[in-house]
């Protein structure tokens, strides 16, 4: 947490029961986030809420104090609006800006002249070990001002491991926040690095089972539930097995294979027709399905009722999410 606000809440200050805040997510959750924080969605990937301590999402990336939103043309009109800002620092501070759109200047200018109007300002500024992170947010012709509370907040400890065609964990949680998964079995049958039991097990109460054709992918998601101290069955199983270890599953959560360099059309078809055979019948709730392509998840569904189908933006990726009932 932002040394600061840390110890305004120590000494009993205003802050410690109620500030605007901003949560920072990725673009097709922010539901999830707004529904964690009791928020509501301001704009594409990000959720305004009233900031308590401990008041957080595990499906936020970051979480900022709101102190002022603007409109701007230009960088001269965000630093003015920065200049009419009266902003509380009371030992030492730097600038982290994060920008989406199309603009004339970048995020380390726009931070290096913010840098200069609040050191103006009389603060002190500290790049490497400051007290407060005075936070900058622009989107498009928007602009967010506020103090950082949190940030890397996808980038769990326990991720020791971590596969190539992984999610992030914000994602996973988020993913199992709309299964509506709580109890129960769970099942991940291409847990790759294990994400998503590993979010279900901290999360919730159910039992757990993660499986993964390749041996090395079983190993590696073992090491990060080992870390993350969570009760997840592991096994070094195929689609097949399915039908072979259960009579019903209440809920199946995963990010399936999907076409690339090293995967064709022709084998990710393969599996996601074998996966859709093993699970009928199985299924006594939802499927939730994560995937960069849609038309073969799709194409090869016919049998499964799709409730819900939403795009994500991650970076400069868009992911399909599904949402299936029997």
């Amino acid at each position: 947490m932002n040394t600061f606000l840390l110890k305004s809440f120590k000494r009993g200050s205003v802050l410690c029961f109620i500030m605007k805040a901003i949560a920072i997510c990725l673009e097709g959750i922010e539901d999830v986030v707004a529904k964690d924080v009791k928020g509501k969605k301001i704009c594409k990937g990000r959720v305004r809420f009233d900031y308590k301590k401990g008041i957080e999402s595990r499906g936020a990336q970051a979480t900022y104090t709101l102190l002022k939103k603007f409109s701007f043309k230009n960088k001269k009109d965000i630093l003015n609006k920065i200049e009419s800002i009266n902003f509380e620092i009371p030992e030492t501070f730097k600038v982290e800006c994060k920008r989406k759109g199309k603009h004339t200047f970048n995020s380390f200018e726009l931070e290096k002249d913010i840098g200069v109007v609040l050191f103006r300002k009389g603060f002190k500024v500290d790049i490497k070990n400051p007290e407060t992170i005075v936070f900058i947010d622009i989107i498009d012709n928007t602009g967010f001002v506020g103090y950082l509370v949190n940030k890397y907040l996808c980038k769990r400890d326990y991720r020791i491991k971590i596969h190539n065609q992984s999610i992030n964990a914000c994602l996973a949680y988020a993913l199992i926040k709309l299964s509506n998964w709580d109890k129960g079995l769970l099942v991940d049958p291409f847990c790759k690095d294990g994400v998503i039991c590993i979010e279900a097990a901290l999360s919730n109460s159910g039992k757990v089972y993660g499986f993964d054709e390749s041996k090395n992918n079983i190993r590696n998601a073992k090491i990060n539930g080992e870390y993350a101290e969570a009760k997840v069955i592991w096994g070094n199983y195929d689609l097949s097995w399915l039908s072979t270890k259960f009579e019903k599953i209440d809920c199946i959560i995963s990010n399936v294979p999907f076409e690339s360099k090293r995967r064709s059309e022709k084998e990710v078809r393969e599996k996601l027709r074998e996966l859709f055979k093993q699970v009928k019948g199985l299924l006594k709730k939802k499927m939730v399905l994560i995937s960069r392509k849609d038309e073969i998840i799709e194409e090869e569904s016919k049998d499964f009722r799709l409730i819900e189908k939403r795009e994500l933006v991650k970076g400069q990726e868009k992911w399909f999410i599904f949402v299936f009932e029997p």
